[in-house]
């Protein structure tokens, strides 16, 4: 799908619906998940279910910036091997380890909020 945050000429946007209600996005051209959001019309509370805290993802609020860049390099991470195994790619096994970590610490970091 085309990112609305820039001039997407090579659909670039991925789009993710998790179970627990939560809506991933991830521009594959490095636009942020807030650029992307507003240029949609919508807020980052509407990619969340109700109830769920949204501040630490909101700037100003929650972790600090490089901890908020940090979260969002884990979750580029586990987005980009869901990309190749969609594709039919296999991860090898230091991949498949990375993205383990990833989502420990994001794990981790979603207990903490």
């Amino acid at each position: 799908m085309r990112c609305p945050a820039h001039d997407d000429r090579d659909p670039s946007l991925s789009i993710a619906f998790l179970p627990d209600g939560r809506v991933l996005v991830h521009c594959h051209a490095g636009c942020e998940a807030a650029s992307v959001v507003a240029a949609a019309g919508l807020t980052m509370e509407s990619l969340f279910p109700e109830g769920v805290k949204v501040r630490d993802y909101m700037p100003g609020g929650g972790p600090s910036r490089r901890e908020r860049r940090t979260l969002d390099d884990e979750v580029r991470i586990i987005a980009i091997a869901k990309a190749d195994l969609a594709l039919g790619k296999k991860l090898s096994e230091p991949d498949q380890a990375r993205v383990r970590t990833a989502a420990d610490r994001l794990r981790r970091a979603g207990r903490a909020a």
